[in-house]
Parts: C-alpha cells; structure tokens; sequence
C-alpha cells in the first residue's frame, strides 16, 4: 500500500494511503497553506475600493518654524485614505521620522520641535496596512526669529502681461510666489508646497514649474504653514493644443549622392498632437 507525501518548506505532512485520497485533500491544502505562512492564513486584498489603503496624507506640507518658542512645535497629522480621498478608520498609527536631527526632531505621535536653523528638513511619516506601505513628507525651513512675522497674503497668480494659459508639451511656466505680512513687507524665507489637482492635464513640480500634458484646464495650488499661519492660493491653467511648429532645415550634401541627403536638424522634440511643417528649398 502506497502513501502521498507533500513538502512544505522544512515540514511535511504523511497523509492517508491513497485509496480514499480525495476526501482527505480539502483537509490537506487548509494545513498546507497555515504551514506556509508560518501560522497565519495569508490577507486577503479587498475588493472594495472604499476600503481600500490608498495614500497617506499629512496635514502640513510646507512649514516655516523658528527655534524660539512659542514658534518651534507643530503638530503633524497623518491620515489613511481611499481611492476617493475618503479617510480610512481603524488604521494603526503612523510612524515618523526626521531627515535632520540637528536641527528638527519629531515625537511618535507627530510632533515636531526646531532645534537649529535651517532648510529642507524632512519629516516622513510612515504607514503599512493590507500588505501596502505609503509615505507623505513635509519640508521644513528653520529661523532663528524671536519675533517673526505674521503670514498675511500669498499669491500665485500671474502679473500682466504673463497669464496662466500655456500649451501642451510646450516650454511649461514657471510660478512666481509672492508672500507679505501684515505690515505689507514681503518674505525672504518660506517654504510652500505646490500641487495639481489634475496632473493628467497639467504637472507641477517641487519649485512650481508648471508643464501642460495635454489640452484642458487644472487647477494648481500653492500653499504654506509659517509660524503657525496657512494660507493658500489657487490659479486655474489653461492647456491648449501644442503650437504649429514651422521648422526650415538646411539641406548638405551628402558624399556622392544627388539631390542633398542630409538635413539640419535632423530630428525636432514635439508633443502629442503637434503640427510639424518641414521647408526645404532647392539652392542647386
């Protein structure tokens, strides 16, 4: 009479003779699988988008502190989200860290002390759930100021004659951000955050370089925390189609060969969409 005998890893299981085996399989895989996992039975992923670990989102992204109390703490918040930016309950808590000790450090529930001056100091927090990590990071700067100025107006938008209209796979625009306090004097230190609300339409990136991706509106935000005060702005882009490029090309002589073979330049970058119109004139 002959046995089955099936390996997992270092452990294996002796199973009844063959005759009768079939019965005796459903038992079989359930003690294989917990054997595998070491345990534990493997999470299953959710299929409802609702549930579903998405992104992590903190509450500040770009902050301003000083090292002078009461200026020199804030509290950051993560929270969990779905596909539909909804947040997530029963999560377990976020973990944080600081890119620069030196000069920020930060508690396990998120809050951040300055320590010295400085800039582009990174606090990331951290959590896994479902078998998925996500990360979020907010940007420090740190003054020395014992009495700073309070945040008043910031501003995005474009002064005249610039605009806010730019064409898909073009040269892109770069936003100019403009910050006064309640004395009307401007800011020499800040740091904002810059975000697109559509970055299939258009794409900003960390120092406010906006670049159109195809033709459409989005919406591009500029934010900032200081000392303790946020304020935000918001400027609607518009994307239109890519500009009708004429490109005249000079014909050489190639060795041996009539008429003329090679063309300068030989080869132009433009976007989806564009209109090239090459002009070659005959000079021989």
């Amino acid at each position: 009479m002959r046995s089955l005998m099936i390996s997992c890893r270092e452990n294996s299981f002796a199973l009844v003779h063959v005759k009768g085996v079939f019965a005796k399989l459903a038992v079989c895989v359930v003690v294989l699988l917990v054997a595998c996992s070491g345990g534990e039975l493997a999470t299953q992923p959710s299929t409802d988008d609702n549930s579903l670990y998405w992104a992590l989102a903190l509450n500040y992204h770009a902050v301003t502190l000083s090292t002078v109390a009461p200026y020199d703490t804030i509290h950051l918040v993560a929270t969990p989200l779905n596909p539909s930016g909804q947040t997530l309950a029963g999560q377990i808590s976020a973990t944080f860290t600081s890119s620069d000790l030196e000069h920020a450090n930060v508690t396990e529930d998120g809050v951040v002390h300055a320590i010295g001056e400085g800039t582009n100091v990174l606090i990331i927090a951290s959590m896994r759930a479902d078998g998925v990590t996500h990360t979020d990071t907010t940007v420090i700067t740190i003054t020395a100021d014992s009495a700073p100025p309070q945040l008043a107006h910031l501003s995005i938008h474009p002064v005249p004659p610039d605009s806010s209209k730019i064409a898909a796979a073009g040269n892109g625009k770069q936003l100019v951000l403009t910050a006064f306090d309640v004395s009307d004097s401007p800011f020499t230190q800040l740091t904002a955050q810059f975000r697109s609300l559509d970055p299939t339409v258009a794409s900003v990136d960390q120092f406010g370089f906006v670049q159109g991706i195809r033709p459409g509106q989005a919406r591009v935000i500029a934010s900032a925390t200081v000392y303790g005060i946020t304020k935000a702005d918001t400027v609607t882009f518009t994307i239109g189609l890519p500009i009708l490029r004429i490109v005249s090309v000079a014909a050489n002589l190639a060795p041996n060969a009539t008429p003329p073979t090679i063309f300068t330049p030989s080869a132009i970058r433009v976007g989806v969409g564009s209109t090239i119109v090459w002009t070659w004139q005959q000079d021989f």
